[in-house]
């Protein structure tokens, strides 16, 4: 069964800073339902303590919480390997399975994907748009070049429809054992290209909408590919502080449109 996952980024502010701690946003995601969560730069990052991550385990265990994914957004330059060796060594010690970060640095990624291993984790890079890994092919060439067992993907629909891509059934098949991870967050398409929170891709504009907005991302469509190809992990929802309502009532309309399509 599929289990929902939400991220820091539903709390996040500029800096980055966040609207509540770390172990409260864990203990909300909670009360709402969600069952994993995704812990962000200025959350988790290679500077935590050993002591904050022992609370941030502990408020995990106490809210029967798992951290999904831990994003790591450290520049990929061989200075910076160390700390990538540390952020390997938190993500083991909460158990999250994944890394997340982007693929700037072939050569780097595969280094990272070398050193994670030592701790029984997993790279995840998403696709996404104005990346090499902006469409399916894209992204399977990355895997080639990257070429380790620790190497996967992230199926984000959204992006799909910013680069004017199908994110169905077909498209998860041809991931094949890259999927690994699954975000989510809900666009839709607009008549310009011009205004606040207008996001422009290939002279298209999108803005950001309500989870059951009839012209954005189709999640019984997604959710039933994913079920089609087998996943079973958790989908994680990647929306930031909303511009259309209340982000923790957001977190909650998305948990309570999502959670009947996991079954």
């Amino acid at each position: 069964m599929i289990k929902l996952g939400l991220s820091g980024r539903i709390i996040e502010e500029s800096g980055p800073s966040y609207q509540m701690s770390v172990t409260d946003f864990i203990a909300k995601a909670a009360e709402i339902g969600y069952r994993g969560v995704e812990l962000r730069a200025g959350q988790l990052d290679h500077q935590t303590s050993d002591e904050e991550v022992a609370q941030i385990a502990q408020a995990l265990t106490n809210n029967n919480v798992a951290c999904a994914f831990a994003n790591c957004g450290i520049e990929q330059t061989p200075e910076n390997l160390p700390h990538l060796r540390r952020m390997a060594e938190v993500a083991r010690s909460l158990t999250s399975p994944y890394l997340r970060m982007g693929a700037s640095d072939i050569e780097w990624v595969q280094q990272a994907c070398d050193i994670a291993e030592e701790f029984e984790i997993s790279i995840i890079v998403q696709i996404h748009t104005n990346t090499p890994l902006e469409t399916v092919e894209g992204a399977l060439r990355v895997c080639e070049q990257v070429d380790r067992p620790n190497f996967g993907l992230t199926y984000e629909p959204a992006n799909f429809v910013l680069a004017g891509r199908d994110y169905g059934q077909e498209a998860l098949q041809q991931l094949g054992d890259k999927l690994l991870n699954v975000s989510l967050q809900n666009l839709k398409p607009v008549d310009t290209t011009e205004g606040e929170g207008v996001i422009v891709h290939q002279d298209h504009g999108f803005v950001r909408c309500r989870p059951d907005d009839p012209e954005g991302v189709n999640f019984d469509k997604a959710f039933g590919a994913l079920k089609a190809v087998g996943y079973n992990g958790y989908a994680t929802l990647i929306e930031p502080i909303s511009p259309v309502m209340d982000n923790l009532e957001m977190a909650a309309a998305y948990y309570n449109k999502l959670k009947p399509l996991c079954q």
